[in-house]
């Protein structure tokens, strides 16, 4: 799909997430983030890390090699361009692709004398700090296809990130391990996990951890809710409630529709 992105340009607020989600989102990446300019921000040992871990994160947004610029530079406009991430301007648009998750960002950097450039930090704090100044700052566009493009500028564009809205949830107990969150069986439509609340407002009921490559399904009768676990990234974050049953196969397991 190709867009146009001016006219999705849109606040966290506007985008229809529940409470909890837009707390948790702007909590992570914009109070309390790693950033240096953030308000409250923390340290990676607050969350028991000696380094962010950005290749697991990279991962789990699905961006390779051939879609991650972390550039050592003071431009990043030819990147922009020969990533499909120049958008023109308001009034001179140009369409780019929204579907491929991909990362162009400018990271501080030193240099002297005929020394090669060094990083002043980890590319995966500088990637997050861009998307903490483009909330911050309000340049965010959300698409309909469940992307969402973080635009980070400083009189030039030091930034354009280009994932998915689900990513940004996922990332989040990848760095704040010990964060989990409760589904209910509401919180699940037939086969996906539709909202969740901050475990620390979990009822009693609040105590199923799913195993990887499990499936639960909802007790009711007659409630088609069936879920696949599919990732450790998913059996870490969340605690279900026991409105779920949850088996795993001793075999190779193959969900049909």
């Amino acid at each position: 799909m190709r867009l146009n992105i001016f006219p999705y340009k849109k606040s966290i607020y506007e985008m229809g997430l529940s409470k909890e989600q837009e707390a948790m989102i702007w909590d992570f990446y914009v109070t309390k983030s790693v950033a240096g300019s953030s308000s409250q921000k923390r340290n990676l040992s607050d969350y028991g890390l000696k380094k962010i871990p950005f290749e697991e994160m990279l991962a789990v947004a699905k961006i390779d090699a051939d879609h991650k610029f972390v550039l050592l530079a003071n431009s990043i406009n030819k990147t922009l361009k020969n990533s499909d991430l120049d958008v023109g301007k308001e009034n001179a648009p140009i369409d780019i692709d929204v579907d491929t998750p991909r990362i162009v960002c400018l990271t501080p950097y030193s240099i002297a004398d005929f020394d090669k450039p060094k990083g002043i930090v980890g590319e995966g704090e500088s990637v997050l700090t861009h998307i903490r100044n483009s909330f911050a700052h309000g340049n965010t566009y959300f698409f309909p296809n469940g992307n969402v493009l973080l635009e980070d500028k400083n009189r030039v564009i030091t930034a354009r990130i280009l994932i998915s809205l689900q990513t940004l949830l996922d990332w989040i107990p990848l760095i704040d391990k010990n964060q989990k969150f409760y589904v209910d069986t509401s919180n699940v439509n037939e086969s996906e996990i539709i909202d969740y609340e901050i475990i620390s407002n979990r009822k009693t009921r609040a105590n199923l951890t799913a195993e990887t490559n499990s499936i639960l399904f909802a007790k009711m009768i007659n409630s088609r809710k069936l879920l696949y676990v599919d990732s450790n990234n998913v059996s870490r974050k969340y605690v279900f409630s026991t409105g779920f049953m949850n088996i795993k196969s001793k075999y190779p397991t193959y969900i049909f529709g």
